[in-house]
Parts: C-alpha cells; structure tokens; sequence
C-alpha cells in the first residue's frame, strides 16, 4: 500500500499418496526481508571498506596473532615494494630491512603478551633497493574477549627520517666547528695573553726608564738647567705616566671581554655611595652637591658594576670641575618594569652631534688639555654592561651637563 518492497523466500513441495502417485503442491512463502536489509548493508560495509583502504594515505594491514598476514592495502603494498600475494601469511617479512627484523618481532611478541597497542619504527627493504621508513600502529582485534589478531596501519616517515638525519648531520658539523672555533679561541686567548704580557711588561721598562731619568735629571741638574728645561722634563714625567695610566686601561679593557661574570646580588645605592666618597678622596667637596637617590638593588658581576660606577661617577666629578656649584645625580627609574640607572651633573656636557665616537676606545669629545684621561672609561662601561646584556646610553647639552643611563637585566 505503501510502496515498500517486502523480500520472500517461496518454498514449494509436491504432496504424494501411498503410492506415490502426485496429488497436489504446497507452497509456503517466508518473509525476508530483515535477512536481505543485513545483507545489503553488509555488502555496503564491504564496498565501503574496500573504497576506504584502496584510496587511503596510510597503509593498512590485519594479521593475526602470530603476525600472519591476512590483508594488505594497495598504500601498503606500495610503500614495501610487495605484491598482495606476496606480502600475506609471513611473506611481509622479506620486505622489512634485516637490521629492523628482530627488533619488530620482539617489540611485537611484547605488545601481544599485554595485550595494548603495537607502536614501531621500521624500514622496508624494497626490491629495487630502495628504503622506505614508517611508523606501524597496531591495534588489538578481540572477539568474545579475546585477542584474535590486530589491524593496524603504517605511515611514511622517510622525509622526516631524512630531515633528522641531516640535522643530525649538521649537528656533528656544528660541533665540529665549535671545536675548532674553540681552539682558536683558546689560540686567541694565548695570543691575547702573551701580547698583555708584552705590553704590561716590554712597554712598561722603558717607561720607567724614562720617567727614572727624567726624575734624575729633575733632582740632580734641575740648578743647571733652565725654566724651558725643567719644564720640558715635567713634561717628559707627565707623559709617561700618562702612558702608563694608558697601558693600564688598556690592559683592563683587554682582560674584561674575557673575564668570567661571577653573578651575585648587589646593593647598588651602596656601592654608588661607596664608590663616590672613595673618588672625592684628596680633593675639596665643599662645592659639590650629591643627589643620592634611593637605588633598588640588582644581580651581576661586583667588581664589573663597580667599575661602572667608578667611570660615570668619576667623570661627573671631572667635567664638573670648572662649575662654581657641581651638582651631581644619581638615581634610577623603573620603565616597562625595567630598572634605569642614572648618573647626570651639570658639567661641561657635549655636542650630541659627536655622540656616536662617544662609547668608542681613545675616543675623546674634550681635549687632555682641558680633562685628563685615556679616553677608555666609557668604552669599559660599554663593554660592562653588553656582557650583563643591558643598554648604556646619554644625553647632553654642551655648557649644561650631561646624564648617562644603563640598565643590567642580569646575566
């Protein structure tokens, strides 16, 4: 009535008398159709199934417990090199690489008797000696709770087993190179030290002998000579400590680049304190004005940071030194929660136009005539706080003074 199909099974018998003789049939008709719905979505299952494994990326494969094989798909069979039939029952073993045989069948004897998933990397050994790489999973198939076998799949890892063996590759490489870079890094070091041998020594003796002689001759024949000459001796003197206050500096600078940071905690607004009252020792503070903020604390290397307070606070002591009334600032402000250490006065200042030689090694914005020095300072103060992995910078105004800011965001 509806327009349904409904599936019969019809059976037809022949009725017999006593003598055989036929008398009349009988039919009986059954309903199947429940029987033919299974069937029909049992061979769509089938089709499915088979759709599935024929067009899917990965390899699919059942065995049974033992590992015997009992289907392949055709992703399976293209990644071993193995027909269909050659790879059922054990046959799928001649396809794996002979170093990975007896790793899988003990990985998989294993994983049987726990009865879990089955997880392997292994080659397959194709028959134009080629070699592909995958990772197998395999999954336990139980009926009436019990392990009949497993259905698993493998996956092409080859690219990714490539790309691990040239990062391996290039990690040897690399390690390689950081051997030999070691070594001559350890080659530069000696050659460093031999050369700050050099000059702490082979440079300092004839210095002494000059400055000695010209002591001499200041204290034995300054009577006989005039004023040009016992200026010219002073003269002499002074240079030569100048160089040996040189050869100092730079046999720091040399030795900080290399020194190992021992990191610690440090009381900064201490250390500054510390560091101005020992630098104002033997001259007249009477006309310096200290502004000594509160400074919060930080983490790196003691003696490194000194010496950062030692070249800034020093040098606003000295470009500070022509002013009737020197002020000096030290503090810290805290941007984007980092911590910015200050050191300003109101000295001679600079030309930011030259800022950039400022940082540099020999490089002087003022002449020696007007401040004494080496022109190293800041250029330590540089290297200092680049070894913390922090900024240093500046600002200034000639005639008006100039501030120095750094930060150490530690080590």
């Amino acid at each position: 009535k509806n327009g349904s199909i409904v599936w019969t099974d019809l059976s037809t018998f022949l009725q017999r008398d006593l003598h055989g003789n036929p008398q009349f049939f009988i039919t009986s008709i059954n309903d199947i159709t429940e029987r033919k719905k299974a069937e029909e979505a049992l061979e769509e299952s089938r089709q499915l199934f088979q759709t599935i494994t024929n067009v899917s990326p990965v390899g699919i494969y059942r065995t049974r417990v033992d590992g015997y094989t009992t289907f392949v798909n055709p992703r399976w069979m293209e990644l071993s090199g193995l027909s269909f039939d050659e790879a059922l029952g054990y046959g799928w073993l001649n396809s794996l690489h002979p170093d990975d045989r007896n790793p899988v069948n003990l990985s998989w004897n294993h994983n049987v008797d726990l009865q879990r998933e089955s997880i392997a990397e292994f080659r397959f050994l194709r028959p134009d000696g080629s070699i592909n790489w995958v990772i197998s999973h395999a999954v336990p198939e139980i009926i009436n709770k019990k392990i009949t076998g497993f259905i698993g799949t493998i996956t092409d890892i080859t690219d990714r087993k490539l790309a691990e063996k040239e990062i391996r590759n290039m990690n040897e490489m690399l390690e390689h190179k950081v051997l030999e870079r070691t070594k001559q890094l350890e080659t530069a070091n000696k050659e460093t030290d031999a050369f700050n041998y050099s000059i702490s020594h082979d440079l300092r003796s004839p210095l002494r002998a000059i400055d000695g002689f010209a002591n001499f001759l200041l204290e034995d024949y300054s009577v006989k000579l005039d004023a040009e000459g016992n200026r010219l001796l002073n003269v002499i003197i002074q240079n030569a400590n100048k160089m040996g206050y040189l050869i100092d500096d730079l046999l720091a600078f040399s030795r900080l680049g290399r020194q190992e940071i021992q990191k610690s905690p440090i009381g900064m607004r201490s250390m500054a304190k510390s560091v101005y009252e020992e630098l104002i020792t033997g001259i007249n503070p009477s006309n310096i004005e200290l502004y000594l903020h509160d400074i919060p604390e930080t983490s790196g290397d003691p003696a490194m940071v000194r010496q950062i307070w030692v070249n800034l606070i020093g040098n606003a002591i000295k470009y500070t030194s022509k002013k009737p009334i020197r002020k000096i600032e030290i503090g810290c402000s805290c941007v984007d929660g980092e911590n910015i250490y200050s050191v300003s006065d109101n000295g001679v200042g600079f030309d930011m136009a030259y800022y950039n030689k400022m940082f540099g090694v020999f490089q002087r914005l003022h002449t020696v005539k007007d401040f004494e020095g080496t022109g190293i300072g800041l250029a330590i103060v540089k290297l200092i706080v680049a070894r913390h992995k922090g900024r240093v910078w500046a600002e200034g105004t000639v005639g008006s003074g100039a501030a120095f800011y750094f930060t150490l965001p530690g080590v």
